[in-house]
């Protein structure tokens, strides 16, 4: 009995481990498999990408071949070989990264193990990872902490270790991963790599550092933004802490304060050195005892004054074609356009460029015509106080004279009646020179007169004075507590004689030289191919207040819109050059008719061709409403104005993009009122179009991507996208070429026996000013207006035209006459203005809405006979419809025009078009010796007139053609 009990425990013991075991095997099949498969989903090793990301920055070419400019960061790097990387430094990082790094094949399972016991106690995971493991990081992954990452870091490690031990040995490989490292890894202060740490903190270079600065710099790494060797504070912000020098960085002064942290770790440092038999027991002792703190020398941090127009565009360009061919990130799309060794090839056009922005930075007041010797000036419309600070449309000072607001030592002065000192210390500000916004005092900017008589804005920096210390008033009353003046010893203000508050210079920076008003931004393209062959952001010739206009400042187009909007999905739907619009108002808005033209006038109905050319709002608007949203936003779609792709890339705001807030689906598109506005790069590209048989292709300033290894990553094949086929778009290229012969644009821009479509654009209360041109050889888009929106100019797009003028000169120097092709298929023929058909029998009586001439194809020539003009007999004495007891002799046939929508004066003020005399009257006339039976209704069968009647006399409609915009 109870060796039966026995043998069933003892069988049963062995059931259970074996199960045990059975169960330990598929956990680790399991585990083993899931591992897997997370390395199979690591990226590939490229040991000649490792080896060569950081030897060869990217750089931008000509179409030759030949250097224009490297590309740089704000990060400070520069990579440098083993050979001239310290010893001692080379061994810090060793003892504090990875003691076995000499020894292991990329993964330490010493490492791991003590991971996994730190795991199993804190719950946190951490440490293991070797040098070569974060550099697999820092090239290949991300800085996620997870199983996943730790599994892909080791097997990149291994790898990585395997194909560089392969090609190069051991001991090399080791030298390549340890150089590879330091010349990647982050310092703070912007300090990428072992020599820009070794001049960022110590102004000198890696090779020259002793042993105390190496084991610092090496405590620095694991968290650089605490254990940075300093921190960088404005001088107002620095009490008693220990100062180590000063920095400028962009020019702007900082002082560095000592940041104990970083100092105490490079004891433990030092230690592991000595552990690991690195340095001796006296090097130990006499490296611990040395203020390397005493030895920091910060290095001026300045950008180089490189970055021009063209290489911003480049840029930005080439990072989103890498996101796109590589279906990678934005950030990893910069890391390899600033570090992957990739050589651009620009389209840009250098001479031209230098040219152009020659011309453009030496305008200042007067921008010469190009013909019959005028000059046009640059009028702005400035409002100011009795003081002679400039006001916004609400009274608001958005810009002080500049002796109002500082005194001559650039120190923001306070009027007694601005502030009150509390009896609690605290101070008290009225909003107007300075206002609160996010715990800071913002100042408000300032402008001058130069001496060439510009008008130049100023901006003034921000003070940080501490959300718990600063508060505001609902009428933006400033409260600036006590506390904050006991904590802060480097004083705010002062008082002078006369009562006035003077802030203190040191809180704050301001630019001196100021920015050229108003502002422009030029973009040219080569009218066959879409590349950028010159970008000009602003007036500016020189890299202050740098900002790139062309394409990164959207503003509203105006009504340069409306080619490439209404009027594209008019055509493409099949209406012709001759298809009638009303010009008369559609809405009251705040008690005014709306739209209205510049001139203030109203037509009546005008063919397309006319109202293109005259730049005409009402029948622009009743246009996009005719084709629809849907037709307009695709041909927007098909210019490249909206991105269906990568909504991100444009300006153009979809309804389905808004949430509860402003869109671009309405009637104002139409007259170019886009919410975040468009840039002259957008519309250039649009027009480009236009002058390219209907084809846009996108407007990029690079041809080739090429990377380190000669490998071509991209090449410009010029996509086409059609936006309209050649013989519709040759129409709308028609509508331009009128357009630019328009009487205020043609002085301007004419060159002869050279074709130029033009259209202009201004904006509301004329903040904005658009030319856009397209010709056989180039298309050109230009902006003009004031950087602050909440200002306006005095002129017109004309200023638009002068600037295009000046562009198109030196654009044409050496360019021979040219013409546009017809395309095949396009042809005259002969419409009615009223009605957009084939002219009726009555149509050439009216000399008001005449037949004319327009271009046609099969898409978009007619079929039907007019139908707006009609008949009529009438009373000769006052042109209304005649009654039988309307006396012979004054009744005549005269011909009419009859609307499809009718308008009605009443709703619009008593506005009438001037055509309302060829409309169709609806009432009888009264005068006669007898008066007429029933004059209250125009349908009774006894005052029903007779029927038209082709043979007898019919009298011709006068009117004059309104005049020119």
């Amino acid at each position: 009995m109870h060796k039966s009990i026995g043998k069933t425990i003892a069988n049963s013991i062995g059931i259970f481990f074996v199960s045990l075991l059975i169960f330990l095997g598929i956990l680790g099949g399991y585990l083993a498999g899931s591992m897997l498969l997370i390395a199979s989903e690591a990226p590939e090793v490229d040991s000649k990408e490792l080896l060569s990301g950081l030897t060869e920055s990217s750089k931008i070419v000509d179409q030759d071949g030949k250097l224009i400019k490297q590309i740089e960061t704000a990060e400070f790097r520069k990579v440098i070989p083993y050979d001239k990387i310290p010893e001692d430094l080379v061994n810090a990082f060793v003892s504090a990264e990875d003691k076995r790094f000499w020894t292991h094949n990329g993964v330490d399972l010493f490492g791991i193990a003590a991971a996994l016991k730190d795991l199993m106690s804190s719950g946190s995971l951490r440490g293991a990872s070797t040098i070569t493991m974060q550099l697999a990081r820092n090239v290949y992954l991300n800085y996620d902490v997870n199983w996943t990452r730790k599994i892909q870091e080791m097997y990149l490690a291994l790898q990585m270790e395997e194909a560089l031990s392969s090609r190069l040995g051991k001991e090399e490989a080791k030298k390549k991963i340890m150089e590879s490292y330091l010349n990647r890894i982050f310092f703070g202060q912007q300090a990428y790599g072992v020599e820009a740490a070794a001049e960022v903190y110590f102004s000198k270079p890696a090779i020259d550092l002793d042993l105390p600065q190496c084991a610092t710099l090496a405590s620095v790494v694991p968290a650089p933004s605490h254990y940075s060797l300093y921190s960088t504070y404005r001088p107002s912000q620095v009490t008693d802490e220990r100062v180590l020098g000063e920095t400028t960085i962009n020019g702007e002064r900082y002082v560095c304060v000592y940041n104990a942290p970083a100092y105490e770790r490079s004891k433990y440092v030092l230690k592991e050195m000595l552990a690991n038999g690195y340095i001796t027991e006296d090097q130990y002792e006499k490296a611990s005892k040395v203020d390397v703190a005493g030895t920091i020398k910060p290095v001026t941090k300045q950008m180089e004054a490189s970055t021009s127009y063209f290489t911003d565009l480049i840029r930005d360009q080439a990072i989103q074609i890498l996101m796109d061919q590589g279906n990678i990130s934005e950030e990893e799309a910069k890391n390899k356009l600033f570090y992957g060794g990739l050589s651009i090839t620009s389209t840009i056009d250098l001479a031209l460029q230098e040219k152009l922005q020659q011309s453009i930075s030496s305008i200042n007041t007067t921008v010469n015509q190009t013909a019959g010797g005028a000059s046009r000036k640059f009028r702005l419309n400035l409002n100011y106080d009795r003081w002679g600070n400039v006001l916004n449309a609400n009274g608001t000072i958005i810009y002080f004279k500049k002796e109002n607001l500082m005194d001559d030592q650039g120190r923001v002065v306070l009027p007694p009646k601005t502030f009150t000192q509390e009896e609690d210390g605290s101070l008290t500000i009225q909003p107007g020179r300075v206002r609160a916004y996010k715990g800071s005092l913002d100042i408000t900017n300032f402008y001058t007169w130069d001496e060439n008589d510009v008008f130049r804005t100023h901006q003034v920096g921000s003070i940080a004075i501490g959300e718990d210390y600063v508060s505001k008033d609902q009428d933006g009353t400033i409260h600036i507590s006590a506390d904050y003046f006991k904590t802060s010893e480097n004083q705010l203000y002062s008082i002078r004689e006369d009562g006035a508050l003077v802030i203190n210079a040191d809180h704050y920076t301001y630019d001196e030289v100021g920015v050229k008003q108003p502002q422009t931004a030029v973009t040219v393209l080569d009218t066959k191919t879409g590349e950028v062959r010159a970008i000009i952001g602003g007036r500016e010739d020189d890299n202050s207040n740098f900002v790139n206009r062309a394409y990164g400042l959207p503003r509203s187009p105006g009504s340069s819109i409306k080619p490439i909007a209404e009027y594209t999905a008019a055509l493409a739907q099949g209406y012709n050059q001759a298809s009638p619009m009303d010009d008369v108002p559609i809405s009251m808005v705040d008690g005014k008719p709306w739209p209205s033209n510049n001139n203030g006038r109203y037509q009546g109905i005008v063919y397309m061709k006319k109202a293109v050319s005259e730049s005409l709002n009402p029948p622009a608007v009743r246009w996009l409403d005719k084709v629809g949203m849907k037709a307009t936003k695709d041909a927007l779609t098909r210019y490249g104005i909206i991105n269906k792709d990568h909504r991100d890339r444009d300006h153009f705001i979809e309804e389905s993009e808004s949430i509860g807030g402003a869109n671009d689906e309405n009637l104002s598109l139409a007259l170019g009122a886009i919410t975040r506005g468009l840039t002259t790069l957008d519309m250039a590209n649009a027009y480009q179009a236009i002058g390219n048989n209907g084809k846009r292709i996108p407007a990029l300033a690079i041809s080739k991507i090429v990377d380190n290894s000669g490998k071509v990553y991209f090449e410009n094949k010029h996509p086409e996208t059609e936006v309209l086929n050649p013989q519709v778009n040759y129409q709308l290229l028609d509508m331009l070429l009128a357009a630019s012969k328009q009487s205020w644009i043609n002085p301007s821009i004419y060159i002869r026996g050279l074709d130029q479509g033009a259209k202009t654009g201004t904006t509301n209360d004329n903040k904005d000013y658009w030319c856009c041109i397209t010709n056989p050889y180039y298309t050109t888009s230009v902006w003009v207006g004031m950087d602050n929106a909440q200002m306006s100019m005095a002129s017109n797009s004309a200023d638009g035209v002068t600037i295009y003028g000046r562009v198109a000169k030196i654009l044409m120097e050496d360019k021979e006459p040219a013409k546009f092709e017809k395309p095949e298929g396009v042809y005259p023929t002969y419409l009615c203005a009223a009605s957009g058909l084939k002219p009726g029998r009555f149509c050439k009586h009216d000399d008001r809405h005449p037949i004319i001439q327009v271009l046609c194809s099969k898409e978009t020539e007619p079929k039907d006979v007019c139908d707006i003009h009609v008949s009529r007999l009438v009373d000769t004495r006052n042109l209304l419809l005649a009654t039988s007891k309307t006396p012979e002799k004054v009744k005549g046939y005269w011909v009419f025009t009859q609307r499809k929508e009718p308008y009605d004066p009443q709703k619009f003020n008593g506005i009438t078009p001037e055509d309302w005399r060829t409309e169709l009257p609806t009432i009888y006339s009264n005068l006669g010796p007898v008066e007429p039976e029933s004059s209250d209704s125009a349908e009774t069968e006894e005052s029903k007139p007779p029927e038209d009647k082709p043979g007898e006399a019919v009298n011709r409609q006068q009117g004059g053609q309104a005049g020119a915009e």
